[in-house]
């Protein structure tokens, strides 16, 4: 029986009987194809066509190891498929694609998948060696790894779970929970929990919550923020933009609005265009032209106020005579007041001033006296006064 060439290596199997005074050579050269299978060699295309890549029987051939590096002897211009041969060889490679020109090459057996890989790449892949059918399969399609991966780049989506640190950049998107530091840039979207630090810019959506501190960019939508870092800033002499959200709950794009609401951290100083409502809740006012209260009141019948800002309350103290307590107290007593007075049915001119002669005016507040030109005391229905100076 002659021998055969039939396995995964194509080395050569020697029949019972065969091989008389030539067993100890071909023994040697199948150690040496066997040698030749676990090492690396380099296949050049010598053309720019598909190619076949076949693994001789019983003799050297460069797809017969294990790392393979395909070259080209000529620029390729576009993807070109490399065919392994015989279409029975079941085994493992690491191929290289350090071919001219910057095309793929697409590694096939039988009319079964084949595997490209990109310029520049390296797969590890094998063949099925079933015959005609016969695929080319990604030997690293969902790899599990139990310990901690290093990477100087990762290039594609990272789908799944990632526990422990990933160091490096990511190039792709990553769909799943990263529990761990995430140190280098991730060109993609981000969906699930990021738990741990990510140093590096991300460039893309984030999609879930992100425990613990981003040191860098983050290009894109951060879904979810809980806290962000602030840094105090007093001397800046800039023009700064406040931002703010348009709806009351829920995920919310930050706007400005560059015209009209803008800070200088160096003045202190916030502009805007306009602002609403009475201002009696503000506090720490300091202008020394703005009224510290006012009152529009009567004395005729009961002394009551008919508007009034920073009074508390108005008491009747003898005819044209009222006191007036503030609600807030002016910081000391040298405030200025300034008043006027009428009559709704007529009855001659009017003058009021502070009462002074019995009670000077206090910080709580102050006596106002209302008289007719002939110096007669007088309750009338139009009195206002105002009050300026520190409070």
């Amino acid at each position: 029986m002659p021998s055969v060439y039939t396995n995964n290596l194509r080395l050569e199997l020697i029949a019972t009987g065969e091989a008389g005074g030539t067993w100890g050579s071909k023994t040697n050269t199948n150690i040496d194809l066997i040698a030749e299978a676990l090492g690396y060699a380099a296949s050049n295309m010598t053309s720019d066509a598909d190619a076949t890549l076949t693994m001789s029987d019983g003799a050297t051939s460069a797809v017969r190891s294990l790392m393979l590096k395909v070259t080209s002897g000529v620029s390729l211009t576009a993807t070109r498929k490399l065919t392994i041969a015989p279409v029975t060889v079941a085994k493992v490679w690491i191929i290289d694609n350090a071919t001219t020109g910057g095309q793929s090459i697409t590694i096939a057996q039988g009319s079964g998948a084949d595997i490209t890989i990109a310029n520049g790449d390296t797969r590890v892949v094998y063949s099925e060696g079933s015959g005609s059918g016969a695929a080319v399969v990604d030997a690293l399609d969902n790899l599990t790894i139990s310990g901690t991966l290093t990477a100087s780049g990762f290039v594609g989506a990272l789908t799944g779970n990632a526990t422990g640190n990933l160091t490096g950049n990511v190039t792709g998107n990553v769909t799943g929970n990263v529990t761990g530091n995430l140190t280098g840039d991730v060109t993609g979207d981000v969906t699930g929990a990021l738990t741990g630090n990510a140093t590096g810019n991300l460039t893309g959506n984030v999609t879930g919550n992100v425990t613990g501190n981003v040191t860098g960019d983050v290009t894109g939508t951060a879904t979810n923020a809980t806290n962000t870092t602030v840094t105090d800033d007093t001397s800046t002499n800039a023009t700064y933009y406040l931002t703010f959200v348009d709806g009351t709950s829920g995920n919310q794009a930050q706007e400005v609005s560059s015209s009209k609401l803008t800070f200088n951290p160096s003045s202190g100083t916030l502009t805007s265009t306009t602002f609403s409502g009475d201002g009696s809740n503000l506090t720490g006012i300091s202008s020394e032209g703005s009224s510290k209260a006012w009152g529009a009141l009567q004395q005729s019948g009961t002394h009551t106020f008919r508007d009034s800002f920073n009074f508390s309350s108005v008491t009747d103290i003898g005819t044209g005579q009222s006191r007036l307590v503030f609600t807030n107290n002016m910081s000391n007593a040298n405030y200025a007041t300034t008043g006027m007075s009428g009559e709704e049915s007529g009855g001659g001119n009017r003058c009021v001033g502070v009462k002074g002669n019995s009670a000077a005016p206090a910080t709580t507040g102050f006596d106002i006296a209302n008289f007719t030109l002939t110096n007669s005391a007088s309750d009338d229905t139009r009195i206002s006064v105002s009050v300026l100076g520190d409070q």
